[in-house]
């Protein structure tokens, strides 16, 4: 019987009862020129606790204040465990960062702290701010529920003028976010998005670029991630886009039906070595578009409806900020799982399942973890129902040819068979194949 086939990219689908495919705090990657493998991310590992939390935004930068690390957790801004004062409002979390100066806000007032003092942005008539973007010595401020947006005096986010402003004329939609690419601003509204590039007139310092108006909204403010010269959206659709000459789909229809399903929405990235990972964070999930290979993954914290990382890596309810490190979770336990399988034609006795995993790599040399296991289920009617978890054993340490099988598993017939895997030893591992009825080893077996 040939490799089973095992889901290299998350998937589910409520509509029509398919069966799932999650790939839970595991992820793909290229194996040579042909071959691919699944991979283990890392744990949360906390590197700070800043207040009471949540953490609502996170900026570190080099360059920026020697890098001191500036948070909005709670209702609080920090500059790294310094309370530097308090932000209102109840929206979006953001943290911009000039070289001399930083504003942070919630959807409401936008403050400014440069270092000595914090103060609140007098912005014209006292509306709220959704968010904020700087570019080129300009603090370009977006005004709530309106399609207009402001910008400051050279280098000066605390400085407007209140005829220093602009609207978005493609829709007369509201804006709803901004960022900027290689010097281009783009303007999200809830129907439309518009790039203005930069101008030689001091009275409007941008202005739209002609013929480039994208006819897709953005669901919400937070859902725009800029990585590799590329902009991730979340469009008002539930659709997940890669901004080129038109909206690209990178979301399936299993990551739409849970965009549907969800009242909120959050777009970030974190990275981990070479991969760059869109974050899409819903109610009840979080699911990552890995940049590299364009497969998604979902990241889980045990034993919670959700992972406990957002934007930054701060956590979802208390003050702490997170590392990805290692493989003890939060300093708990790290679910790694993921399933294979295949259709059959005719009914098949399968005497063996086997995997080509990473074997023999613990470090630890006694206790619950000197012998790690990974553990196996099956299901014969597409995932509906499961038997019981069955373990063996992932290898002492140097033990390199451990064999990683399960026996005698009985008959399989239509619809198929369906294996589900998961490892929650703090060990990493890594998967290459899944094989049914493999052939056995030679002598030195």
């Amino acid at each position: 019987m040939p490799a089973l086939d095992y889901g290299k990219g998350a998937y589910s689908r409520k509509r029509g009862n398919l069966p799932e495919l999650p790939v839970i705090n595991m992820f793909v990657e290229q194996s040579g020129p042909d071959g691919i493998v699944m991979q283990s991310h890392k744990a949360l590992v906390e590197v700070a606790e800043v207040g009471t939390g949540p953490v609502r935004a996170v900026l570190q930068k080099d360059g920026v204040f020697s890098g001191d690390r500036f948070v909005i957790s709670g209702s609080g801004f920090y500059r790294n465990s310094t309370l530097i004062g308090i932000v209102d409002g109840s929206g979006v979390a953001y943290i911009v960062a000039s070289d001399t100066e930083v504003v942070c806000g919630r959807g409401q007032t936008a403050y400014s702290y440069n270092g000595t003092d914090y103060q609140p942005i007098a912005f014209p008539d006292g509306a709220g701010v959704v968010t904020v973007a700087y570019t080129a010595g300009y603090w370009i401020f977006l005004r709530v529920d309106s399609d207009s947006w402001w910008f400051s005096a050279i280098g000066d986010a605390r400085t407007i003028d209140p005829l220093d402003f602009a609207t978005a004329e493609s829709e007369p939609d509201s804006l709803r976010d901004v960022t900027v690419m290689d010097g281009v601003i783009y303007f999200f509204g809830s129907e439309s998005i518009e790039p203005w590039a930069p101008a030689n007139d001091p009275d409007l310092p941008y202005t739209p670029i002609q013929q480039r108006v994208y006819e897709q909204g953005v669901i919400a403010t937070g859902c725009v991630v800029r990585t590799d010269n590329t902009i991730f959206m979340i469009g008002r659709d539930a659709i997940t886009y890669r901004l080129a000459d038109v909206p690209q789909a990178v979301s399936d229809d299993g990551i739409v039906e849970r965009s549907n399903a969800s009242t909120t929405h959050r777009l970030f990235l974190i990275e981990d070595e070479r991969h760059k990972f869109v974050c899409q964070r819903h109610d009840e999930n979080t699911m990552l578009l890995d940049v590299t290979t364009n497969e998604w993954n979902e990241r889980q914290s045990y034993g919670r409806a959700n992972w406990r990382a957002g934007p930054g890596l701060g956590d979802d309810e208390t003050g702490k900020i997170w590392k990805l490190e290692g493989y003890i979770d939060a300093g708990g336990v790290f679910e790694r799982r993921f399933r294979a399988g295949s259709r059959l034609a005719a009914t098949a006795i399968i005497n063996n399942l086997r995997l080509s995993a990473e074997v023999g790599t613990t470090e630890y040399l006694s206790g619950d973890y000197a012998d790690p296991l990974i553990e196996m289920r099956d299901s014969r009617d597409a995932g509906n129902t499961w038997g019981d978890w069955e373990e063996t054993s992932l290898g002492e340490q140097g033990g390199y040819r451990e064999r990683v099988e399960w026996r005698a598993l009985g008959m399989f017939d239509d619809p198929g068979m369906l294996f589900e895997f998961r490892v929650t030893d703090p060990v990493g591992f890594r998967l290459s194949a899944v094989e049914a009825n493999a052939a056995g080893g030679g002598r030195s077996r």
